[in-house]
């Protein structure tokens, strides 16, 4: 990766932090499985379930990004989330970039129970910080990811990274 701007921070420091962020975020993938074992779905699914749903129905575009997830995982897990049924196809033309799903009554229930676990799950994890801890850690996150997004457009790569902010 190259950068055409000059880098005002630590490199050693940095290092660190982007080792920090790697290695909270896999201890965070290993932890949330637990919190899914009663609901039969796995962490693909579970993107799909924590998605955004206040519009009532969300197109296969819209999870994919919202789950940032790569279209075949989408497709997989959105097909396995409908022959669950926790999920229904609104056009019933199967899965494509055109669908629209929305989640039915048993999917909204276990969406609920899920995102309570989930929210249990962050409380304790973020416990003891401040609010103000919390935003500025966000910051500097949407800083750095606007950062890859800056460089992947200076590379012509194509970043599949998503903000759901």
């Amino acid at each position: 990766m190259t950068m055409d701007f000059n880098v005002n921070a630590d490199t050693t420091k940095a290092s660190f932090l982007d080792y920090q962020i790697r290695s909270l975020y896999l201890e965070t993938e290993r932890k949330l499985p637990c919190l899914l074992d009663d609901s039969g779905c796995n962490l693909s699914e579970f993107y799909i379930l924590r998605a955004h749903w206040d519009k009532g129905s969300l197109s296969f575009t819209e999870l994919s990004a919202h789950a940032d997830l790569s279209d075949e995982s989408a497709t997989k897990a959105i097909a396995s989330l409908i022959q669950k049924g926790l999920l229904a196809d609104i056009k019933g033309k199967g899965i494509n970039p055109l669908s629209s799903f929305k989640l039915t009554p048993l999917g909204s229930k276990t969406r609920q129970n899920t995102m309570a676990k989930y929210d249990r799950f962050i409380a304790e994890l973020y416990a003891g910080l401040s609010e103000q801890d919390i935003e500025h850690a966000l910051r500097v996150m949407m800083t750095l990811h606007q950062n890859l997004q800056l460089d992947s457009v200076q590379t012509g790569e194509n970043s599949t990274v998503t903000s759901i902010f």
